[in-house]
């Protein structure tokens, strides 16, 4: 006995483990032979449905590729998902009063803005529901004029005014 009481052990921990590791591989393999045995015959089942085939399978888009709806079945039996994608559309030029979509992106102040949830509110100005994804840039020095172009051929006589 150990001084708290406790009883030495027999085996080091690798026997122990071993040991473990022997009776757990034999019952495994008895589990497996009674698992090929077939069991009794169980009772009649109710007659099944036809399967599910291609054609009871429909696909398409909606809101420009953001929402995918899948079709299964057919007649009566007809069931729909519609599954949200994280897609990014832009929708042009931010219009006071509509109203944007999570993903949308839009154009205002020359910049464009991601929307991060559903709103109206007009990006910038310190608004929750937008975030700037392209600053708009410093406008660009004027060109150089280039060479004086070629005369072009004479046009036809115009109307007289009188």
């Amino acid at each position: 006995m150990t001084s708290n009481g406790v009883p030495k052990p027999q085996y080091s921990i690798w026997q122990a483990l071993s040991t473990a590791i022997t009776l757990s591989m034999r019952a495994i393999e008895e589990i497996r032979a009674l698992a090929r045995e077939p069991g009794p015959q169980g009772e009649k089942g109710d007659p099944g449905r036809d399967g599910f085939s291609l054609a009871d399978f429909t696909a398409h888009l909606e809101d420009e590729g953001r929402v995918i709806v899948l079709g299964f079945g057919s007649g009566a039996t007809r069931k729909e998902f519609r599954l949200t994608t994280g897609s990014a559309i832009y929708r042009g030029v931010f219009t006071d009063g509509k109203t944007y979509e999570r993903g949308d992106l839009a154009t205002w102040g020359g910049s464009v803005w991601h929307c991060n949830a559903e709103s109206s509110e007009k990006p910038g100005d310190g608004s929750k529901a937008w975030t700037l994804a392209v600053k708009k840039g410093r406008d660009g020095r004027d060109g150089k004029d280039g060479d004086k172009g070629e005369r072009g051929l004479e046009g036809k006589a115009g109307r007289s005014a009188y």
